[in-house]
């Protein structure tokens, strides 16, 4: 007599929460829209315009969509095209993405556990979760990206169980899918590879299946994108070793998944020392199976990703929940497996256990705390962008003065082009932000630019980014070494133009 299931109404139940959380939530405002949504709908709209996936570069010009995998620009570029804008798109896709992520957790626990509590627990802590919530507030290809990189371990892992060649065949094209979305997705391949090199009876033959299908579309489009740009990721090779202060920020923001960031730190880690050190006993000792196991090889894929690109690509990248988050939902379900497992080995032997029950049970309850106020922020103030600050600021009612054939640059030209239509881009950059290299091309760029500015141009300088000093032109720079002068002035923002007199654009300050 087969196991009882999880009722699937009860599982559907949980991701439909998930999906009016995120739509209730961005009702209000919308979703937030940060400087790198800005360049998947600019990429989205040029679609939908018969312009391919392209967005706007330092000088104005479009260039192909390269700094960032297309697949979530073309989603929304396919709704553009249908007369979806590309922010109410967003909106749409975040929410069922958040939705979806929760529903197969859920769906994959039904099939890989024998407990009928633990597949509605996992959804619950996916809906209840702010990490990967968060994600789905945002436009950002992340929401995407966790229910193909998830949706793609899980078909893995129940193939490896069945040998059922569909399932290999769906989580191919789903592996695919993730690494359209995300580069992130070579640590999907790498964890799936590595599976099935060791646990798969047709190893060879497999591997090679879904090493090809998996791979084929990513390397069709980074043979387009270097034939046409020559740098198919947009990124510099410069060598800036991780070190002991970037591990201790991602062991703080995870020990944030299981405790809140006001508890001391010290104890925080202590139980996330304490939880990885469970884990491992019952990988080890309780002899998890295949499914458990690949979902911890990709988390330490993934790592080794992010050391890799940190290292040697953009010394940028923060440790934080953004980067971290997936990480989430494979641990959940990692951790809910090896519990399946525990509770069939060791039976009562509650001292192994019972820690999971209570790290889970804990982990839930704390990031519920966290995600009710985050969605009642949302809907009350939005975020980014499509924010009440943004959308009321002084800034968005000046630039409604200006005249829209007149160019306006800025040291954030996302931001000039969500709240503005007509012409924006950049300042030239003195260095590349991820490598640290001096631009060498920097006065000459500059002097061109201070010509295109004397026809008639602005430029909105944001006094407050943390780069702005670095790796672009400072305030006091534009001023004095390319005489610009100051004719409107806000909160965190001033206008300027060439002192030459420019009456198109000469606006007093108000």
């Amino acid at each position: 007599m087969a196991p009882p299931k999880t009722p699937l109404s009860l599982l559907l139940a949980i991701a439909f929460a998930g999906v009016v959380a995120v739509l209730a939530a961005t009702s209000t405002y919308g979703i937030g829209i940060s400087a790198e949504s800005e360049t998947y709908i600019d990429a989205a709209r040029n679609f939908a315009g018969g312009r391919g996936l392209v967005v706007p570069s330092a000088d104005g010009s479009l260039t192909p969509l390269t700094q960032h995998a297309p697949l979530y620009a073309w989603l929304l570029g396919v709704g553009a095209a249908g007369g979806l804008d590309p922010v109410d798109g967003a909106r749409w896709l975040a929410a069922l993405a958040f939705g979806g992520l929760a529903l197969i957790s859920g769906l994959g626990l039904r099939t890989l556990s024998k407990r009928t509590w633990l597949p509605p627990l996992a959804a619950a802590l996916v809906v209840c979760s702010v990490v990967p919530l968060n994600m789905s507030l945002t436009a950002l290809s992340e929401s995407i990206f966790l229910v193909t990189a998830t949706g793609a371990l899980l078909l893995l892992a129940r193939y490896l169980q069945s040998g059922d060649s569909r399932l290999l065949a769906g989580s191919s094209v789903v592996c695919a899918a993730a690494l359209l979305t995300r580069y992130a997705g070579i640590a999907v391949l790498a964890a799936g590879l590595a599976a099935l090199l060791r646990y798969d009876t047709r190893r060879r033959i497999s591997g090679f299946v879904f090493g090809v299908i998996a791979c084929a579309p990513a390397a069709l489009w980074t043979l387009f994108t270097t034939l046409r740009t020559g740098n198919p990721v947009h990124r510099e090779l410069a060598f800036h070793p991780v070190g002991p202060a970037d591990v201790l920020a991602a062991a703080r923001t995870v020990s944030t998944w299981l405790l809140p960031a006001v508890v001391p730190g010290a104890i925080r880690l202590s139980v996330l020392g304490f939880a990885v050190v469970w884990l491992a006993v019952v990988v080890y000792r309780g002899r998890a199976g295949a499914p458990c196991r690949l979902l911890l090889a990709f988390a330490a894929a993934y790592l080794l990703l992010i050391v890799a690109a940190k290292s040697l690509f953009d010394d940028a990248i923060p440790m934080d929940d953004r980067i971290l988050s997936p990480l989430y939902v494979p641990g959940v379900l990692a951790a809910a497996l090896a519990l399946d497992r525990a509770v069939s080995v060791f039976g009562r032997r509650w001292v192994l256990v019972a820690p999971a029950a209570f790290l889970l049970v804990t982990a839930g309850g704390m990031n519920a705390l966290r995600a009710a106020p985050c969605l009642a922020r949302m809907r009350s103030q939005g975020r980014e962008y499509t924010g009440a600050a943004w959308r009321h600021s002084t800034l968005a009612g000046w630039l409604q003065s200006v005249d829209a054939e007149a160019p306006v640059y800025s040291n954030i030209d996302s931001a000039i082009r969500f709240l503005r239509r007509g012409v924006s881009a950049g300042l030239p950059a003195k260095a590349d932000i991820r490598s640290g290299r001096p631009n060498p091309q920097y006065q000459s760029e500059m002097a061109r630019f201070r010509e295109r500015l004397a026809g008639g141009g602005v430029v909105i300088y944001f006094v407050d980014p943390a780069v702005s000093e670095t790796y672009l032109p400072g305030l006091t720079e534009l001023v004095q070494q390319w005489r610009l002068s100051e004719v409107a002035r806000g909160n965190g923002w001033v206008a300027l133009v060439p002192r030459v007199e420019s009456t198109s654009v000469m606006i007093p300050p108000g």
